[in-house]
């Protein structure tokens, strides 16, 4: 794995108010922008060094309902320098905001980890790394990012698989030449709004729970840095064709691993999951494991991502 280059240092901290205004105004251009898909030089490479201050590492374990005694689930899954990553990248792309969601997230840990701790310093780089074509008009675009410690060495690296819709044919070939990774099969990404459950409670290994409230959206957001108002308000999801607010894909991978790492205490060496249907607030989620496979219900049984795990030995 490579090491990472280091161009700017930056502490993390929860979102501030003032910063809302700059943040909603980039967003509703992005939403309101004609798409017309720009063919970017390179994979937009990023790096820098940041730091986790013990505030926010108390809100985010308080936001997961951590229990101190065990370890800490992985706070890297969307960090700020994630969100303002994508966002730029995205952006530079000229894509209309409201034809991406997040599929799905990967992450694998070279040693293992129980979270950021405040005194160190860490690295963070990312890039776009390979498109996918679905259909005639959708792509899965996916982003590499990786952690690293002080001395350079990657501690995880973590893949995003975005879907992008309303694209031209012309738009996914011009992704596809600067895409570094090609060959990979699309498959596994087809019809899951229409999968059902394959792991029940009477058949899990175990299980657990978790309440959705109405503010999950906006208090991950806060603490993440993503403030897409599909997760934090209710009328504008509403208003795009959504039931309702739904919480940030990057918010249910780390639900994940808080259960496999902070509840069931597992030494997670690779996570990969697949998101099948929003996670709409207000509501009680299950989540249920069976061997190395887990799933994520609604309170009506729905499934709404699934995925496997391994372990360290």
């Amino acid at each position: 794995m490579e090491k990472v280059v280091t161009r700017k240092k930056v502490q993390l901290k929860a979102v501030q108010g003032v910063e809302y205004p700059q943040y909603y105004s980039r967003l509703m251009v992005n939403l309101l922008r004609r798409q017309k898909l720009a063919v970017p030089k390179s994979g937009y490479p990023f790096a820098a060094a940041f730091e986790f201050p013990e505030s926010l590492k108390s809100r985010w374990d308080h936001l997961f309902l951590v229990n101190p005694r065990y370890p800490k689930p992985l706070q890297m899954i969307y960090n700020r320098l994630s969100r303002d990553y994508l966002f730029e990248a995205l952006s530079k792309m000229q894509l209309n905001f409201a034809n991406i969601m997040q599929l799905g997230i990967d992450v694998e840990l070279t040693r293992p980890f129980a979270g950021f701790l405040p005194s160190q310093h860490y690295h963070y780089s990312s890039a776009f790394k390979e498109v996918l074509h679905l259909n005639h008009d959708r792509a899965l675009l996916h982003f590499r990012s990786v952690v690293s410690d002080e001395q350079g060495e990657p501690i995880v690296v973590q893949r995003d698989m975005m879907i992008l819709a309303n694209l031209k044919k012309a738009d996914v070939e011009r992704l596809d030449k600067i895409a570094e990774i090609h060959g990979q099969s699309s498959d596994q990404y087809r019809g899951l709004s229409k999968q059902e459950p394959e792991i029940s409670l009477e058949t899990a290994d175990w299980s657990g729970r978790y309440f959705l409230s109405n503010d999950t959206g906006l208090r991950y957001g806060v603490v993440s840095g993503d403030l897409n108002p599909l997760h934090t308000a209710r009328i504008f999801s509403k208003l795009l064709g959504h039931r309702g607010s739904f919480v940030q894909g990057a918010f249910t991978a780390n639900l994940v691993l808080k259960f496999l790492m902070n509840d069931m205490h597992l030494p997670v060496k690779t996570m990969s999951v697949i998101f099948t249907r929003p996670a709409y607030s207000g509501q009680m989620v299950t989540f249920v494991v069976k061997g190395n496979r887990f799933e994520l219900h609604c309170q009506g049984n729905k499934l709404l991502a699934k995925g496997h795990f391994t372990v360290f030995p």
